[in-house]
């Protein structure tokens, strides 16, 4: 494994509900990690994790980074009845409220 991506071997994600993309939180940790971004963005939030990988790492490393979720918008669905994004909105505010 290259010496940048080795920080996750003891990474646990404060939210997991499994599904194929728990196998790319460790590199996403990594990733941020070692590249301490400014702004990140995740654009179509899925199941939250990858968003919420992103958050947990900045606010674990320390690093002055804001994060933002950008719901994509469907016909005749507010935001406040998409039971996905009002967990992840949950989840950000309980797990992360200084990010």
């Amino acid at each position: 494994m290259l010496p940048q991506f080795s920080r996750a071997g003891n990474f646990e994600p404060k939210l997991y509900t499994s599904g194929g993309m728990r196998f790319y939180l460790p590199l996403l940790h990594d990733i941020v990690a070692s590249e301490k971004p400014a702004l990140i963005v995740t654009s179509g939030l899925g199941d939250a994790q990858a968003h919420l990988t992103f958050c947990q790492t900045a606010a674990q490393h320390n690093i002055s980074s804001s994060c933002a979720a950008i719901r994509r918008a469907t016909l005749d669905e507010d935001a406040a009845d998409d039971p996905d994004w009002q967990r992840a909105q949950k989840a950000t505010a309980e797990f992360f409220p200084t990010i």
